[in-house]
């Protein structure tokens, strides 16, 4: 036996369960999550500015506040995301991610209420269109980069741009021509909120053994439930409002 055949002996055969984790890749929830995350971005982008335009009129100046405020905001977010300090606060990426879309679900539901209670009481509503554009902007532009580094898709980073453009175009679509025709807008908010509190909680059914905190998936659980409820009462709930405020 030469010397070479000698050495190929030495190798032991790779194994079977090195292949099976080698194979079981998360692609389906890495791209799902990826075009929800940015259809839900778009989403609540023209929900702000659609109710903004809707309260105070000025189509022209409110988009642009919202846009420009939330795209400065994302950039923002993605920033910060790659800082030392951030992820040490808020816990690695798995528990970081399941976090921002846990808030971001609150957030979405909570908004338009807020908008309509601050418009009717004169608390400097427009202040608080700005600001919620910069915390959902921040949050959103915080999403893929945990997500990327939770999954460690650094190397397939166009890959999941085109899910996430993707996703942003099919939400700027179905927004004006479905969603706020036939459901409203409160009930889009509840839409949209739950799409991100979903995949929240299959993030962390995937995630259970690197998620320590048990606040991860309460929090993601009580956004559900809080956005479930407002879907279910958003029509009623909207018409209140406009009652008890407008008088109509």
């Amino acid at each position: 036996m030469s010397q070479a055949q000698r050495k190929l002996r030495l190798v032991e055969p790779p194994s079977p369960m090195e292949d099976v984790k080698a194979n079981d890749s998360p692609e389906s929830f890495i791209l799902a999550s990826a075009f929800i995350v940015s259809f839900s971005g778009v989403a609540y982008e023209l929900l702000l500015a659609t109710y903004a335009t809707y309260l105070w009129g000025g189509s022209i100046f409110q988009y642009s506040l919202v846009f420009s405020s939330m795209m400065l905001a994302m950039g923002v977010g993605s920033w910060l995301a790659d800082h030392p300090r951030l992820p040490k606060r808020i816990g690695n990426g798995a528990a970081a991610f399941l976090t921002i879309e846990s808030l971001l679900s609150l957030t979405g539901v909570a908004m338009l209420p807020l908008l309509y209670t601050a418009y009717y009481k004169g608390w400097y509503p427009l202040y608080l269109v700005f600001g919620f554009s910069v915390g959902l902007g921040f949050l959103v532009g915080l999403e893929i980069p945990f997500l990327n580094r939770w999954l460690g898709r650094e190397k397939k980073i166009a890959e999941l741009l085109s899910v996430d453009f993707a996703g942003g175009f099919l939400g700027g679509i179905l927004f004006p021509l479905f969603l706020a025709p036939y459901l409203g807008l409160f009930r889009v908010a509840g839409v949209v909120a739950l799409l991100n509190a979903v995949v929240a909680l299959w993030g962390w059914t995937r995630a259970k053994a690197e998620v320590k905190s048990p606040l991860v998936p309460l929090l993601a659980v009580v956004a559900f439930a809080i956005g479930a409820v407002f879907f279910v009462q958003a029509e009623s709930w909207q018409q209140a409002m406009q009652k008890a405020f407008f008088g109509f």
